[in-house]
């Protein structure tokens, strides 16, 4: 009769353990999906980037780096964008990122992700790399 109490149990826990993996595979799932479409959102919102001068256009910090930082930047404009909000979606868009990057176990060579230089250009904020 032990033995079969035996498997029993065995069988539980691995049920249990699989059971743990699929859950976590879904919410890391849904935190990918949730990130993206942040980004399409944030996207979605800078549009055009439309200026007349340099200083209507900003760098949006976005993403997280294992070692810390941003993974990426948006260049966008000032003159038809929503800061506030946009600042509020890429904070929730590197926080997601940080909790997937912990969430992995990836490493990072740390190399540091610099802003690109912005411009005004053809009435329209663009970014070069440094």
């Amino acid at each position: 009769m032990r033995p079969l109490l035996l498997k029993t149990a065995t069988f539980a826990l691995c049920c249990a353990l699989l059971s743990a993996c699929a859950s976590t595979d879904t919410q890391t799932q849904a935190l990918k999906e949730e990130r993206d479409q942040i980004e399409s959102d944030i996207t979605r919102a800078i549009g055009p980037a439309s200026c007349t001068e340099q200083r209507q256009c900003r760098v949006l910090p976005m993403g997280a780096k294992p070692c810390g930082g941003a993974s990426h930047f948006k260049v966008y404009s000032v003159t038809n964008t929503d800061e506030t909000k946009l600042n509020q979606m890429a904070a929730r868009h590197s926080q997601i990122s940080a909790l997937l990057q912990r969430g992995s176990g990836r490493m990072s060579a740390c190399q540091l992700a610099t802003p690109p230089l912005i411009y005004c250009e053809n009435s329209q904020c663009v970014g070069r790399e440094r």
